[in-house]
Parts: C-alpha cells; sequence; structure tokens
C-alpha cells in the first residue's frame, strides 16, 4: 500500500467495503456526491432470520494494490461495487452496461456481487428497452392528475396521508423485471426513486451470504490441504518457506485461522472471532510467523473493542425541533444503534455491566493497548508493513481517546513520525493534517497548531510545482487558536501575556505574505493592521518602520476600508480600528516666550485680615488656618491666550 487511510478506526475491521464509482458523463458531481451520501447512511442492515447484522463502509475510490492485502486483512477487501449513471438513451444503456462490466473486471478478484443504478428514463419510455440488455426497471411513483401522469417526489409519497394512492398505482408504474442476472437497475431520476434503500438491502444481503458460505467453507477446510496465505509483498520478494515438516503445517493453519476470525468478524459474530484469532496467535508464535502475528492480534484488540464499546459505531441523529408538529424523527433521521455482536445493557443478565461481562478470551481495555504496543512492535520489523503500522497506531491512538488516555495516545502519535514512508507532496499534508487533528482530539492544541502550520507550509513547499497558496491561507488561519490568537481584534487580550508573542508574529507575517500571493492585497492589509495594533508591544523599533513601510505601499495600490472582510470560506475579518495608535510616551509643558507669560494681577480693594494673636511675633499665621482659599478664576479674555507643550509618540 502507498498511502495509509488516516480515517481507520478499530471498527472499520468488522465493515464490509463496498465501492460507489460514477460511471458515464451525463450525472453531475453535484448529483453523484448526494447520491453518495445517501447510499452511505445506510451502513447496517439487519438480517432477516438471523441475529446478526452486516456494517459497511463506502468508498469513492480505492487503490487496486490495498485490494491485494485482502488475504492479509480481510476488511481491506473490496468486496461490494456499485456504479451510478445517468442515461438519456437506448444507446447510453448499452455503453454504461459496458462500462459497468469493466468495473467489475477490475475488482474480479475479491467482488462478492454488484450493481449498477441508473437514473433517467421515464415511466413511458418502456420502449427504451425493447431492443437494450436485460434491465430491471424501477418504475416512478405517478398520481393521476388529470389526463397526465406526473412524476412524483419520494417526499410526496412518503408524506401522504392516503396509502392508496401508492397502491393504486398505474400498472406501468411497477418494476418490471428482465433479468436480475445483469445488475442492472434503472429509475425515473436521482429525485424519484424511493425503492432504493430497499434494493440496497437486498443486495447487502446478498453479500451476507455469500460471505457466511465463504466463512463456513474456510471453517471446514481440511487439515491435509491447508493454503499458505501470503501478503503482496510475500509473493512478490519470492520468500522461502519450508514447505515441509510441522511449523509449515504450523503456519498454514494459524494464517488460516486469523483469516476465518477476519470473516468471522465481518459476519456480525465477534465472540467467535475472538477465539479464532486467540488460536492463531498461539499458533503463529510458535513459529515466529511475527507479520501475521501482528495481524492476529490486531484483529483481537478489534474484537474486543467491538464487544467493549459499542458507542464507537453509532450513526448521527437528527435533533427534532419542538416548533414542528407531529410525532417521530425528522426524514433520514435515526436513533443510534449497537453494533451487531456488541453487548448492551439489554442483552446482559439484570445487575451485570458490559464492561464486567467477560468473554472468553476477550481483552479488558488495558490488555488492549498492551496488545496494540505489541502489533506494532511486530509490524516495525517489516519495511513493507510501514502503512499497516501507521494505521495501527491510529486505531490505537482512537481507542485511547474513547478511554481517555491523552499522555499514551500522545505516545502513539509520536511514534507516527518516526514510520518512514514514501510519500508525495499531497500525500504529506493529509498526513500532518490528520496528526493536527488527533492532537486537537487529545486536547494538545499547540501540537495541533504545529502540525497543521507544517501542512499549509507543505502546500507551497519548493518542491510543489503548483504552490497551493489558498489551501496554504486557508490551514494557517486554522492554526490561529493553538496559538492563542484571533482575528477579531477584540477578542486578542492586549497587554495580557497569553501565547508566544514570537510564533504569534511569525504566524502574522506568514499570513500577510500567503494573502500577498494569493492576490488579495486587502486581506493582506488587514493582517498587517492587525499585527500593528496588536502587537506592538512585542515589535521592535525597525520592524515597526519596516510594518509601517509595507502597510503604506499596499494602501496605496488598494484603498484600505473599515467594514470587515468576508472570505470565500465564510470567514469573517472584522475592521482593526487604530485606537492605540499612535502612542504617547510622554507629555511635557514648556515654557513660553517672556512676553507671551500670563501675569497674575493684584486684587483691587484688597483688606488685610487683622491680627488677634496676643503675641508682638509669630512664625504661626493663625489667620491661615480655616480661611478659604481664593479660587482661581479664569476670564474669557485667558481662553485665547497661548501655551506650548511637546508630546512624544
Amino acid at each position: 500500500m502507498s498511502c495509509p487511510d488516516y480515517s481507520q478506526s478499530s471498527e472499520d475491521h468488522q465493515c464490509l467495503l463496498v465501492i460507489v464509482k460514477l460511471i458515464g458523463t451525463h450525472l453531475k458531481s453535484k448529483s453523484y456526491h448526494r447520491l453518495f451520501d445517501r447510499i452511505s447512511r445506510l451502513n447496517n442492515v439487519r438480517i432477516a432470520d438471523q441475529q446478526r447484522g452486516v456494517w459497511l463502509r463506502y468508498r469513492k475510490s480505492y487503490p487496486k494494490e490495498n485490494n491485494d492485502w485482502g488475504d492479509f486483512q480481510a476488511h481491506r477487501k473490496v468486496v461490494g461495487l456499485l456504479c451510478v449513471g445517468k442515461i438519456t438513451s437506448n444507446a447510453d444503456i448499452e455503453n454504461l452496461s459496458k462500462d459497468y462490466e469493466q468495473m467489475k473486471k477490475y475488482y474480479a478478484n475479491t467482488l462478492y456481487d454488484s450493481r449498477c443504478l441508473l437514473f433517467g428514463v421515464l415511466a413511458d419510455d418502456s420502449d427504451l428497452f425493447d431492443d437494450g440488455p436485460s434491465v430491471e426497471k424501477n418504475g416512478s411513483e405517478t398520481l393521476d392528475a388529470g389526463n397526465k401522469n406526473i412524476d412524483c417526489p419520494e417526499e410526496v409519497i412518503l408524506e401522504s396521508d392516503h396509502a392508496s394512492q401508492k397502491n393504486n398505482l398505474p400498472n406501468k408504474t411497477e418494476p418490471l423485471q428482465q433479468n436480475l442476472r445483469s445488475g442492472v437497475i434503472v429509475y425515473p431520476s436521482a429525485e424519484c426513486c424511493i425503492q432504493l434503500e430497499d434494493h440496497l438491502k437486498d443486495y447487502v444481503s446478498s453479500l451476507f451470504w455469500v460471505l457466511e458460505s465463504k466463512r463456513l467453507d474456510r471453517s471446514y477446510e481440511k487439515l491435509e490441504k491447508l493454503p499458505l496465505l501470503l501478503a503482496p509483498f510475500e509473493r512478490v520478494d519470492g520468500i522461502t518457506i519450508d514447505n515441509e515438516g510441522r511449523s509449515f503445517k504450523k503456519r498454514c493453519q494459524g494464517r488460516l485461522r486469523k483469516h476465518i476470525g477476519d470473516l468471522c468478524l465481518l459476519a456480525g459474530l465477534p465472540g467467535e472471532a475472538i477465539s479464532h484469532y486467540s488460536s492463531a496467535a498461539d499458533n503463529l508464535r510458535s513459529v515466529n510467523d511475527w507479520l501475521w502475528l501482528g495481524a492476529a492480534l490486531e484483529g483481537l484488540c478489534a474484537a474486543s473493542a467491538v464487544i467493549l464499546y459499542p458507542e464507537l459505531h453509532k450513526p448521527g441523529s437528527l435533533t427534532r425541533n419542538s416548533s414542528f408538529g407531529g410525532s417521530g424523527d425528522l426524514l433520514g433521521s435515526r436513533q443510534p444503534r449497537h453494533r451487531s455482536g456488541s453487548f448492551t445493557s439489554s442483552s446482559l443478565p439484570s445487575g451485570i455491566d458490559r464492561y464486567d461481562y467477560k468473554v472468553k478470551n476477550c481483552l479488558t481495555p488495558d490488555e488492549i493497548i498492551e496488545k496494540y504496543k505489541e502489533v506494532v512492535l511486530q509490524y516495525s520489523k517489516f519495511k513493507a508493513a510501514c502503512v499497516i503500522e501507521t494505521e495501527a497506531s491510529i486505531k490505537a491512538t482512537r481507542i485511547l481517546i474513547l478511554q481517555q488516555q491523552n499522555l499514551l495516545a500522545s505516545e502513539f502519535l509520536k511514534n507516527l513520525l518516526f514510520i518512514n514512508i514514501q510519500l508525495s507532496d499531497e500525500e504529506k499534508i493529509q498526513r500532518y493534517c490528520a496528526l493536527s487533528h488527533l492532537y486537537s482530539q487529545i486536547g494538545m492544541e499547540r501540537k495541533a497548531a504545529f502540525f497543521k502550520r507544517v501542512a499549509a507550509m507543505q502546500c507551497v513547499a519548493p518542491s510543489n510545482p503548483n504552490p497551493a497558496w489558498f489551501q496554504c491561507y486557508n490551514l494557517l488561519l486554522e492554526t490561529l487558536k493553538g496559538y492563542k490568537l484571533s482575528v477579531d481584534p477584540k477578542e486578542f487580550m492586549y497587554g495580557c501575556k497569553s501565547g508566544w508573542p514570537v510564533i504569534q508574529i511569525r504566524l502574522l507575517h506568514e499570513l500577510v505574505v500567503t494573502a500577498k500571493r494569493m492576490g488579495n492585497t486587502a486581506v493582506a492589509i488587514r493582517h498587517m493592521q492587525f499585527l500593528l495594533h496588536n502587537m506592538d508591544n512585542h515589535l521592535s523599533d525597525e520592524e515597526r518602520r519596516e510594518m509601517a513601510s509595507m502597510l503604506e505601499s499596499c494602501t496605496a495600490k488598494v484603498e484600505g476600508t473599515p467594514s470587515p472582510l468576508v472570505l470565500d470560506t465564510g470567514t469573517i475579518l472584522p475592521a482593526v480600528p487604530f485606537t492605540r495608535l499612535p502612542k504617547i510616551r510622554s507629555f511635557k509643558i514648556q515654557d513660553l516666550a517672556p512676553h507671551l507669560r500670563p501675569h497674575s494681577k493684584a486684587r483691587k480693594n484688597f483688606v488685610p485680615p487683622p491680627n488677634n494673636s496676643p503675641f508682638i511675633y509669630s512664625p504661626i499665621q493663625f489667620g491661615s488656618i480655616g480661611r478659604e482659599r481664593s479660587k482661581l478664576k479664569i476670564d474669557a479674555d485667558d481662553v485665547t491666550c497661548c501655551c506650548l507643550f511637546s508630546i512624544r509618540v
């Protein structure tokens, strides 16, 4: 594998991998993404007549080299394929059917079942199928309004108060099943296909039964004819393994038991999976098969996490607004479900908590972490398993975040930095952004900001032939929180020590330079204003002069505005009023020239107070005690007098 999947988690070991591919050119990208979101909401299906369910994860694309690791870990294998496209004529059906067959051949080695979902044929266009390939046509739900058949959107049917309307549809709108083996289903449009979920559930059920049959076939393999499962690099490197003797049989048996454990976990049987993983680990450890031992231990950790932490895989739900009438949730909302095979309080005996319930060989929370450490250690022995090692560290980190052991989680993240993987510039950006997100989850905001800033610098690295300045700027904006900065001057605590001024100044400089390279001078001016206004105490005189000169040159090109600036991402940059600049450092009153100095005038008709002291002379002026001091009176002529003072800014 070339690049790790940074969204991997332990519960993915229980999910069937289904690829949703766009075929043809008529379906717009926006409609495709909307269909993908709708399909992705169906991530769990309960199997009829079974106490189990199937969990799924969907991908828009998947490298073929990753699919080759399906024997090593079954959840990496593409088992399902859904092709979606839009048709406008009979020729489109033929062309898209050919594309569908090509996609099936691409994943033919691992594919269990597939479907082709086509949209765009109207209900009265049944003649399009006379000479075309065999398909299943899902008719549009139409209501008879006058003499016209009007396509009824899905929401109208769902909200209709008369169930008979759906049952009394014209016969031509009923699904026309011609040949289900082709796997092609045609809908009137992407908006009018209320049977889509039902068809997907049937499709998932077919995946389950194929999986179940393979699990049972593997379980009853004869010990004399056990195959030796190999990782992709073991086939390429041509590793020589002695195919005779007891150790070889143990190696084959251990790898096969590990594979059966994967199939049990996918089939919703984590308890049986734990038993197979434990047996496989014992056999593989005895023959020093370290790579597959790590895989068996990782599967054991994943199955134990499925049992201990059923809340890992809860789908999101919408909160109902109390202003809406009626009862129940909004359309599309679902109650959180526990994963199939996990223990809930209702399935356990009364008085027993699920964390205290001990499945045979099930690991405790502390044992899961210890096993993950051994998993990473075993993978580190193989250079070709660096991607597997990276993903195992990420899975362990997510478990530790759930256990609120943040310091131990940071140790696993630190291990990621020492794993040598050859990545492209875009893959490096994904790597650093993933590290930033995980550090943010464990509360280490400064480290999260550091790796986000490294990702921003990677966007415009000298080795990058097409520097992405816009992406760099957005990533730099996201680092402000970690460095105790804000784009709003009112939120910045002026004069209070918050954060690291040297790093903050450097980051603001980088924002200015990036905004200039983007060609957005107004945004660069706004960041320079913020830097001068709020970081003035930490700037040297030379830096102030340089920043003032840059601001002057930029405002000469683009006039500044006192109104807030709205970026393309929706971020608002408030105006920066210079209320602290210029700063007055000293204020002194200067003497006036002699002819401009004010002189006191003698008061007319002034009579000195009598001396009532019994002494001829006394230094104490008794008459001054309790005497009211004369207040200074300013005449109207004194207002126009000159004054002189000096101010230093």
